[in-house]
């Protein structure tokens, strides 16, 4: 449904991966992703083996603070600045029908094999991700464990916090599915007033056991200092913590799978160089390289089909198993119907 409609037109502080780097470069292309350990990795496995590649283009790579108010900003050049960003594709959707973004000339990106979803007017796959259920073993009864988001509101069976993600996007569909409504059925209840006020009651119901995470390092931290025992958390953070010793689980059941994009932000300058930039991000090489260090699935097939043949790692979203137990998050739902639902979640947190 993403390639349908995209294709038809529907559509802090700087940290640079070398300290070293000329900021006074004439080739220089600065990249806004989410930050964190995540960042981390990018730098590691995109940002300066590109530069590396392509001498004389320098990557300044800043947090991206996931606001469409600060993409506005600075697709007028009044706030801070990206050539690029990492959005998520609700946010794709509605930058590309304001404007916001520079459209993809696809002969530029080279012959990618990707994912069909990957490919969109103005964004690029990046990556492909999932909301998961993250528990903490340590912190579990005798010989019990979360095997759905049913057990992440059983407060009295698995007693203790819950970390959620302080937004309407993600939350309401999993209130739902724990409520029972099937995978696909999901948004087909939020569009009537009925089924919002179930995803609401059920949120209710389970708010007094709640923290609410704005950044993605957040649910992990709290579950490595025992602030909360289960937490809604993105899948590849988890790994940093279990290479450490920690061991958090992870439940696939009605994981809640999207796709992130890269998004050239409108007048860009340095346009050669932003293309190499994206067509190398989008080879099977880095992607396989990425997915490695975090488990975020890539959106080129030629690596898909590679780290599914190794079958070493089936923490990857697009592991099949994984693919199917998802529920497809749909941008477009949220683009007819966000505004009114992000309102109401805003109050719905305040409230006392």
């Amino acid at each position: 449904m993403i390639r349908k409609v995209f294709m038809t037109g529907f559509l802090t502080s700087v940290v640079a991966w070398g300290a070293m780097a000329d900021e006074s470069a004439s080739k220089k292309i600065v990249v806004g992703s989410w930050g964190g350990t995540y960042q981390e990795f990018q730098r590691t496995a995109l940002f300066k083996p590109f530069s590396e590649a392509n001498p004389g283009v320098t990557i300044l790579d800043k947090e991206y603070p996931a606001k469409l108010s600060t993409l506005r900003r600075a697709a007028r050049r009044t706030g801070e600045f990206w050539d690029i960003v990492q959005v998520e594709p609700n946010e794709l959707l509605i930058g590309t029908n304001e404007g916001l973004f520079h459209p993809i000339d696809w002969k530029r990106i080279g012959q990618q094999d990707l994912t069909p979803d990957a490919v969109t007017k103005c964004g690029v796959g990046a990556i492909h991700w999932s909301m998961v259920l993250v528990y903490d073993p340590r912190q579990m009864p005798a010989n019990q464990a979360p095997t759905s988001w049913a057990d992440f509101w059983d407060v009295k069976k698995f007693p203790g916090k819950r970390g959620f993600r302080n937004k309407a996007k993600f939350a309401l569909e999993i209130a739902l599915l724990a409520d029972g409504v099937s995978r696909d059925q999901v948004y087909n209840t939020l569009k009537t007033p009925e089924g919002v006020e179930r995803a609401f009651r059920k949120l209710e119901a389970l708010k007094p056991h709640i923290e609410w995470w704005d950044s993605g390092d957040q649910p992990i931290q709290w579950l490595v200092t025992k602030n909360v025992v289960m937490t809604a958390a993105y899948n590849g953070r988890v790994k940093d913590s279990n290479d450490k010793g920690f061991g958090f689980k992870t439940v696939w059941k009605d994981n809640v799978a999207s796709t992130d994009y890269w998004a050239v932000l409108k007048n860009p300058s340095n346009l050669d160089e932003i293309y190499k930039f994206l067509d190398y991000v989008s080879e099977p090489g880095p992607q396989i390289k990425l997915s490695t260090m975090i488990p975020y699935g890539p959106t080129n097939r030629e690596a898909i089909a590679k780290l599914d043949a190794d079958a070493k790692d089936v923490n990857l979203p697009t592991a099949k198993v994984n693919r199917e137990q998802s529920l497809a998050f749909d941008a477009f739902f949220w683009a007819g119907f966000g505004k009114s639902l992000v309102d109401r979640f805003k109050q719905f947190v305040k409230k006392a």
